[in-house]
């Protein structure tokens, strides 16, 4: 039993120091816990929360410091507010001991009233030196006084104001804000009358919180539906130097605080300067120009006594030169008669040269209409037998084309690919020889005046349509980029010749495929920029549309872009040129676009692309046009396309080909012409028949 006794006191023992052990561990394991935070807390930082579950002394502690960094943090919270000037959070007192957040709060409140003291501070002299600024620009008494005003107006909040500028013992209105006269009376006051006046005669500012009876019609706001009154208005006199410049009323429909009082007070004294420099600056002005006028008075007198006194010493002078005169006039009377003789004959005899010369000058002038005569002729003959050539050589090419097409095609089956592609070759030879001959047929037709224009509404998107179903086949076997597209904002029609603007754009868009290998060939139909500068006067600004064919291929050098538009010219013009083509093209459309009203502008760089701008007017009926022969230099006649086409021999020798015309140079006029020598209309130059001297193999054309 001993044993047993001592074995369950053992035990108890054991247990005892366990217990006493696992308890003092739970409080070390807390007590870290709360050390832990406690540095942290330490160093500044309030993102800790210390989780101790536990009731005992402990636990109490942890809550106890839980509560104090929570209420650190919401001290953190607002100081961060009041530090960005937001003044709506305050320190929330946990009871009247609560020292802290009552010290906290007075120091919020009392940099709440320093900020606003500086933001008002800070508008005060801002508006200080934005009306000083504005005023130091202007020097005329009636636009300072406007400037002062609106800005008094919009920088204060002003619902109505008005200005009188003070002359001798009267004040005149001469501007105002929202302000509406009731009667003439309002225009001038004198000093003593009214609030107006009463505030000038004291030199001291009126402030009215209620104005008086009888000042109700002083001031009024009117806002269109109805008038009210102001519920404060200030009468300030700006004086400078004791004396009253002008004086200004201001309403408001409420109260006026301190700061904007202040405001108005410090803005009169730079009021006053500035009227008083205008003043004085008007003063100058106007003595410097009675000055200036005085001065010229002064000097048209002296010149007026001047011009006396020589007026007399040449009355003096023409006195002694007379009794000179006289003396000796009748010797000059002896004189100028064998003069007289003398011009006499003279003049006989240049009236005859002047007869003769006139004979001369109307057989040249024969001559010249019998040329005339002869020209026109010519050109109604090659008109002719253009149009008749055309005719004879397209009935029968029209069958070599559908025979050789036909044979191309070889639906018998009797051919073999050799005479097959023989058949191709005379097929697309024949289409080139009718193209040419369609080319030089329009040309004629340009050249005479006879091509037919008919303006009517045309669409510009069926003109796109047009193109895009005839070029895009064409673009996508090249594989060529083929972009066709149209400004927004332009008008849907436009007035001109939708045939002949669809030829020229095919022209363009023809060419921009043939010397684009890669990349892509552009249409942008758009509003010609303000920078561009038309050659032809009949296009307007804001009157015109543009259509412009951009493309990506060969381009040309600067001293090839103005031949390409002659006869017979490309840009590749060498005897290797692998392009085809017969040169007309750009030729006719330039003559064409002309007869539109429009012109056409080249853009290039060699090997860069080209760009050819079709500028045409929005009316084109409007524009007065000429025969297309007429419109512009240089003109191409038949004989160069003649000279180009099949060069012939002229006795001999190689013929040159004809350059672009040029504009004739003025005639100078002389006093005397001299005399012409008789025209014989037979001696003219006649071209040689070479027919004799023609030699197999030798080009030739019929005329």
């Amino acid at each position: 039993a001993r044993t047993a006794f001592i074995i369950c006191a053992l035990v108890l023992i054991v247990s005892g120091v366990g217990l006493s052990l696992f308890a003092t561990l739970g409080i070390t394991r807390r007590l870290k816990h709360l050390v832990k935070a406690g540095k942290k807390f330490e160093r500044g930082d309030l993102d800790i929360d210390v989780t101790i579950d536990s009731n005992d002394e402990t636990g109490a502690l942890a809550h106890t410091f839980n509560q104090l960094v929570r209420r650190l943090r919401h001290v953190e919270t607002v100081t961060i507010a009041t530090a960005a000037e937001d003044f709506s959070m305050q320190v929330q007192a946990l009871g009247e001991n609560d020292r802290l957040a009552k010290s906290f709060n007075q120091m919020s409140h009392s940099l709440k009233q320093l900020a606003t003291e500086r933001r008002e501070q800070d508008w005060m002299k801002s508006g200080l030196a934005e009306l000083h600024y504005k005023m130091r620009s202007e020097f005329e008494l009636i636009p300072l006084a406007q400037l002062v005003m609106t800005w008094l107006a919009n920088y204060l909040k002003v619902q109505v104001g008005v200005f009188y500028l003070a002359e001798g013992e009267r004040l005149k209105l001469v501007t105002s804000y929202a302000y509406k006269k009731r009667n003439n009376s309002d225009n001038e006051f004198r000093f003593g009358e009214g609030l107006i006046g009463q505030a000038a005669l004291e030199q001291q500012s009126i402030l009215y919180s209620q104005v008086p009876d009888d000042q109700q019609q002083l001031l009024t706001i009117n806002a269109g539906m109805g008038e009210s009154q102001p519920g404060d208005v200030i009468v300030l006199p700006v004086i400078h130097e004791d004396k009253v410049e002008a004086v200004l009323a201001l309403g408001v429909n409420r109260r006026f605080s301190d700061i904007e009082l202040e405001l108005i007070d410090k803005v009169s004294h730079s009021i006053a300067i500035s009227i008083h420099m205008a003043r004085t600056q008007q003063q100058l002005v106007q003595l410097l120009e009675e000055s200036k006028q005085q001065s010229e008075e002064l000097q048209t007198q002296q010149e007026e006594l001047k011009a006396a006194n020589e007026e007399l010493e040449e009355h003096t002078e023409m006195l002694a030169k007379s009794e000179a005169t006289l003396r000796n006039k009748s010797e000059e009377l002896q004189q100028l008669n064998t003069e007289l003789e003398e011009r006499t004959e003279e003049l006989e005899r240049k009236t005859a040269e002047t007869e003769e010369k006139n004979r001369d000058i109307e057989l040249a002038k024969q001559a010249v209409e019998i040329q005339a005569r002869d020209l026109s002729r010519a050109s109604q003959y090659k008109s002719e037998f253009l149009a008749n050539m055309s005719h004879e050589l397209r009935t029968p090419l029209n069958s070599l084309l559908i025979l050789s097409q036909s044979l191309s095609h070889n639906r018998q089956g009797n051919l073999t690919e050799e005479q097959q592609e023989d058949a191709k070759v005379i097929y697309q030879g024949g289409k080139a020889l009718l193209g040419l001959i369609n080319d030089i047929l329009d040309l004629s037709k340009v050249e005479a005046g006879k091509l037919d224009i008919h303006f009517e509404q045309m669409a510009i998107d069926t003109l796109i349509d047009n193109l895009r179903s005839q070029f895009s086949p064409i673009a996508a076997d090249k594989g060529i980029e083929l972009v066709l597209e149209k400004e927004s904002g332009l008008p849907a029609n436009i007035f001109s010749d939708l045939l002949r603007v669809e030829q020229v754009m095919r022209n363009l868009l023809s060419n921009g495929l043939k010397f684009t290998h890669q990349g892509s060939v552009r249409l942008k139909v758009h509003k010609p920029e303000p920078a561009v500068r038309f050659n032809n006067p009949a296009l307007k600004p804001g009157q015109v549309i543009a259509f412009a064919v951009v493309d990506t291929g060969i381009g040309m050098a600067p001293e090839k872009q103005q031949s390409v538009f002659e006869a017979f010219q490309q840009g590749d013009g060498s005897i290797s040129r692998v392009y085809g083509g017969t040169g007309l093209g750009l030729t006719i459309s330039r003559e064409m676009v002309k007869l539109l009203g429009g012109e056409i502008q080249l853009q290039s760089e060699e090997g860069q692309g080209s760009t050819f701008t079709l500028y045409l007017p929005l009316d084109g009926q409007s524009v007065q046009t000429l025969p297309a022969g007429e419109q512009g230099k240089p003109h191409v006649p038949f004989e160069q396309l003649a000279a180009s086409t099949s060069p012939a021999r002229m006795n001999g020798q190689q013929s040159a080909i004809a350059a672009p015309a040029q504009p004739a140079t003025p005639v100078q006029k002389t006093a005397a012409p001299t005399a012409a020598k008789p025209v014989n209309p037979a001696s003219l130059a006649q071209p040689a028949d070479d027919r004799d001297t023609l030699a197999p193999g030798d080009k030739s054309v019929l005329i």
